[in-house]
Parts: structure tokens; C-alpha cells; sequence
């Protein structure tokens, strides 16, 4: 992301990688789970995050373990690893020419250089390489005697937000930041004049970005829009400018009623005619993203249409003023997507069939921040858990009925939020087989999906018992 080096990345994604696993894992295993980096570098950087965490954390509440027989374990007492990843991209060299350069617009090469204690030729070779994914954004950091940040200014704004919430999270956090109280009332301002509810997390959302709208206001860098952008913005209409809001401008203001109003905020909608052909508004994108929904789900009410409609609508336009790239969007780590097809493979299966239908149209929507999101969206209007397979199931225990009963409840419980287990009374009629021993030869059955139990079933048993379902769900998915 943005030029960040090596190092910050590889201690980034070997947190998240050993996050998920409670056990001792090898050093081999990491480094064909990293894949970009060797066996030497990954065990560099264990020993780094090692020395990092004894350094600033107690062991009760975050540690690594580091064992040459038996490999590496992470544990966290509450699973917030953010504080200490994001305080590697703070202090990365990338991070901090970036953020410098947003907040200044224009800043000498000498004195930034002098301030990150870098060479002339580091500071251009770093900026190259923060210029490849600022493309992504329309946005440009030019070198010579003064460093200077050019593109659309909306973007400049967003780019500025992101960096800030999410690596700092809280204003408090934020470094010589002695105007939180201004920017905490000002978000209270906000949504007491639009009257929307707001958690306190919102609030300080909603801080962040009044932040770094208002950083730039106050820098006299003025939004600008083309002609498309102008059109549509003229199509919604926004409550009047409120006078609280001092310094800013119309633009400003819309700006920040389009950002409340696509991030889904309950209690606020925008004013739109989805039914005109506004060519930025892409209506057609919408319509035949619910056609590829339907055909691959099941219809939606008629009464839901619209409002799932405008829901899709908000989505697509984060495209447009709001994108997070591949590169940005995975340094953030919002969640794995492989895990959720991990845990949920037949409805994946059903969620990609549509994406894939989508994009083929539209293949500017392909991208894991666009995905994901829309999984998400997806996953609200059809629940994961009224789309699980179902396994049919033979319980094969010559057990008392009540201790048959018990080893049911079990099965039944422990995967009842991925698949619909049904237990069938005869044996050929089941998907996979189970019991407290293997079927005699004199029981014949044309299901080779058979595991053997204890009464009261292990972690294993679960274990195999669900890669006896993967199988049976093979042909299928």
C-alpha cells in the first residue's frame, strides 16, 4: 500500500496469519502462507514482532511465543491487534511522506527529507513507488525542489480520512491533536441538524472525516467536479447549508451529506429518481445487478424492490467518489474473504455465480473492496444460514435410543450454522455415514462416506466428520 516497505507488510500479514490459529504453527508453514517473502526474512520478522511485543505489551495480554522444536504461537488476551499493527504504518517512511504531503499540499524536498532522516534519492525512489497505487485515485505526487500532491481534491479529502481513521481509530490517538473536543462537537452538531441517531463510534467516524475536510477548507484547496459529476450531484437535493459549519461551502457540504448518505447510515436517505437515465448514475448497472441476484438467489418482494434497489445504488456510487483499491483496501484487512468460503462454501459458490454474472457486464466492479462489500450486502437480503446445504445423515451406533439421541444433538448443534443435518433412517438414503463403528460387512450401502466416533465426540470427530460432508457436497458446489 502506498510504498509501504517490506517489513511493515510481512509483520502485517504474519499477525493476521498466526491470529488464526491457537496452536503452535512452523516457520515453513508461514512461509507458504506469506508466499513474497523467504525463510529467512519471515523469521527476521518474527524475531522483530517477538522483541515488539515483550517490548510493549504485557505477556498476560499480548505475546508471542517463538519455539525452535515446536514453532510459533501468538495469543491476545481481547484480539486487538490493530494498536500494534497500525503503529507499524505509522511509522513507515511511506506512510509518513504520504500524510505529509496531504496535509501540506507542498513541502520542500530538503525539509522533508531532513525531517525523515532519508537521502534525496530514498525520498524519490519512495515516491515512485507511492505514485503506482495513487494512480488508482487519479492522484499524483510530484518531484523537485518542493513536493507537491495534484488530482481531483474529493479524493485527495477520502485518502486523507482513510489514512487517518484507520490507522489512528480514535481522535485521541491521533499526534499533536489538540482539536478533538472541536471535531467531536461538530459531528454532534451534525447529525443532531440532520436527526440521525448516532452510536458513539459513528460520531467519531463522522469526526474523522469532518477532520479532513475541514484540514483542507482551512488550506483554501477547493472541491472541483466535471461535467458528469456535476450533473449528477444536480439530481439530489440536501437540507439547507447549515450555518454552523464555518468556512465551508455549499460543495463542501454536499460532499459530506453524499458521504452520510452512501455509507448506509440508518435514518438518512438522498433524494434521488433512481428511474432517470443520468449517465453517472448507471440505473442499469442496478438493474441488472438485481437480475443476476434473482436468478441466482430467489426473487425479491416487489414492495422491496426499491428499497433494495437504492441500497445497490449507494454501493456502486462509493465507487465512484469513495474507492478503496485492492492494495489499499487489503492493508486494512476489513475481513477474509477466503475464511467466509472456508466456512460457507455452498453459499459462496451461489454468492460468486452472481458476482461473476455481474462483472462480466460491468468488470470495473471487480475488485475485493467492491466484492466484499456487495457480500455483504447479499448476506442481508439472503441470510447465509436459510441457504445451508443439506446433509443427510446416517447414524450407524448400536447405542440405547437415548444415547443414539445424545450423539445426534451433538452433530446437529455443532454444524447447525452451516448445514442442515438431517438424520434418515435408512442408510442408502444418506449423504455420509457415521457411528460409533464401521458397518459390518453383512450391512450393505453405496455410501463410502463413513466415520467412526466416540459417544461423546472429539474435536477430531467433528474434524473428519466435516471433511466427509466437504466431499459429499463436491459434486455439487
Amino acid at each position: 500500500m502506498f510504498g509501504l516497505s517490506l517489513d511493515t507488510i510481512i509483520k502485517k500479514d504474519l499477525l493476521h496469519i498466526l491470529d488464526n490459529y491457537t496452536d503452535y504453527v512452523s516457520t515453513k508453514f508461514l512461509v507458504d502462507h506469506i508466499e513474497y517473502a523467504n525463510h529467512y526474512i519471515v523469521k527476521k520478522s518474527l524475531i522483530e514482532l517477538y522483541d515488539e511485543i515483550r517490548t510493549n505489551y504485557a505477556t498476560e495480554d499480548l505475546s508471542l511465543k517463538i519455539s525452535k522444536n515446536r514453532g510459533v504461537k501468538l495469543y491476545s488476551k481481547n484480539g486487538n491487534l490493530y494498536d500494534l499493527i497500525n503503529s507499524f504504518i505509522s511509522k513507515d517512511i511511506a506512510y509518513q511522506i504520504l500524510l505529509t504531503v496531504i496535509v501540506q499540499r507542498c513541502v520542500p524536498s530538503k525539509v522533508l527529507c531532513e525531517e525523515l532522516f532519508i537521502s534525496e534519492s530514498s525520498l524519490r525512489r519512495r515516491i515512485k513507488e507511492i505514485n503506482s497505487d495513487l494512480a488508482n485515485y487519479h492522484l499524483r505526487i510530484t518531484f523537485s525542489q518542493h513536493i507537491r500532491l495534484i488530482g481531483p481534491e474529493h479524493m485527495i479529502r477520502v485518502i486523507h480520512f482513510i489514512l487517518l481513521f484507520y490507522v489512528y481509530r480514535q481522535l485521541e490517538n491521533l499526534p499533536n491533536m489538540e482539536d478533538q473536543i472541536i471535531y467531536r462537537q461538530m459531528a454532534a452538531q451534525v447529525t443532531h441538524y440532520l436527526y440521525l441517531p448516532a452510536t458513539s463510534h459513528q460520531q467519531e467516524v463522522l469526526a474523522f472525516f469532518l477532520l479532513a475536510n475541514d484540514h483542507a477548507i482551512k488550506g483554501k484547496n477547493a472541491l472541483t467536479y466535471n461535467k458528469e459529476e456535476l450533473t449528477f450531484f444536480s439530481e439530489f437535493t440536501l437540507p439547507e447549508f447549515p450555518k454552523f459549519l464555518s468556512g465551508w461551502n455549499f460543495l463542501d457540504w454536499q460532499f459530506l451529506f453524499l458521504f452520510l448518505s452512501i455509507s448506509d447510515w440508518s435514518g438518512l436517505t438522498l433524494s434521488l429518481d433512481l428511474k432517470k437515465d443520468i449517465d453517472f448514475s448507471k440505473t442499469a448497472v442496478v438493474d441488472l445487478w438485481m437480475t443476476s441476484l434473482e436468478r441466482t438467489f430467489s426473487p425479491i418482494q416487489f414492495e422491496s424492490r426499491e428499497q433494495i434497489k437504492e441500497k445497490v445504488y449507494k454501493q456502486l456510487m462509493v465507487n465512484s467518489f469513495f474507492p478503496l483499491d485492492d492494495t489499499l483496501f487489503n492493508t486494512f484487512h476489513a475481513y477474509d474473504y477466503m475464511t467466509i468460503t472456508n466456512l460457507y462454501p455452498f453459499y459462496m459458490h451461489k454468492f460468486n455465480t452472481f458476482w461473476q454474472k455481474f462483472i462480466a457486464t460491468y468488470p470495473e466492479y471487480d475488485s475485493n473492496f467492491s466484492r466484499q462489500t456487495n457480500l455483504l450486502l447479499v448476506i442481508s437480503l439472503f441470510p447465509i444460514t436459510e441457504y445451508s446445504p443439506e446433509i443427510k445423515v446416517y447414524n450407524y451406533s448400536h447405542m440405547t435410543t437415548t444415547l443414539n439421541h445424545f450423539i445426534e444433538q451433538q452433530v446437529s448443534n455443532y454444524f447447525c450454522n452451516r448445514y442442515n443435518i438431517i438424520f434418515v433412517d435408512h442408510i442408502n438414503d444418506a449423504d455420509i455415514i457415521i457411528g460409533t463403528h464401521a458397518p459390518s460387512k453383512q450391512t450393505p450401502h453405496t455410501n463410502p462416506e463413513t466415520v467412526v466416533i466416540e459417544s461423546v465426540l472429539s474435536k477430531g470427530d467433528f474434524d473428519r466428520i466435516e471433511r466427509a460432508i466437504d466431499q459429499a457436497l463436491s459434486a455439487n458446489i
